[in-house]
């Protein structure tokens, strides 16, 4: 079976090491971006299945790149997890993450890691489904040739 690929953008080094050794660990392929430009290069090049996304980076914030993500066709369907740190301001809520970029989950820093390999595993298996789910609709809609 082949490895879940999860890309992981976060311009602290750190974090990106941290996440990249916790996740290959747990089985994951994964590939890294510092910035929003790498990271656009990487999803091209490496058709990621889910993608680790920091909010606050040094060119493009995480919400701009995250609708980016969601508005290209060729990408829309790639499940997007936000973190951040920014927990004060109520312009930051979840919901609103979630709605004004397209974002499919969200978790805030520090996080544990438990709750984050949580939410990895049922955007995976969500996706898995929704695209089981096309795939056999669009054999059932087909006619059979008696």
């Amino acid at each position: 079976m082949e490895k879940k690929k999860i890309l992981v953008v976060d311009n602290e080094i750190e974090i990106v090491n941290t996440l990249k050794r916790i996740l290959e660990e747990k089985g994951f392929e994964v590939v890294t971006a510092l910035n929003a430009k790498d990271a656009l290069d990487r999803i091209e090049s490496h058709r990621p299945n889910l993608i680790v996304l920091d909010v606050i980076m040094p060119d493009v914030d995480g919400f701009t790149l995250c609708s980016t993500i969601k508005n290209d066709p060729k990408f829309s369907t790639i499940p997007i997890i936000i973190q951040t740190g920014i927990v004060e301001d109520t312009e930051y809520d979840e919901s609103h993450w979630k709605q004004k970029t397209g974002a499919d989950d969200f978790i805030r820093k520090p996080f544990d890691i438990k709750v984050l390999l949580m939410k990895i595993n049922k955007l995976l298996l969500l996706a898995t489904l929704f695209l089981f789910s096309t795939l056999f609709g669009a054999l059932g809609s087909a006619t059979c040739p008696a």
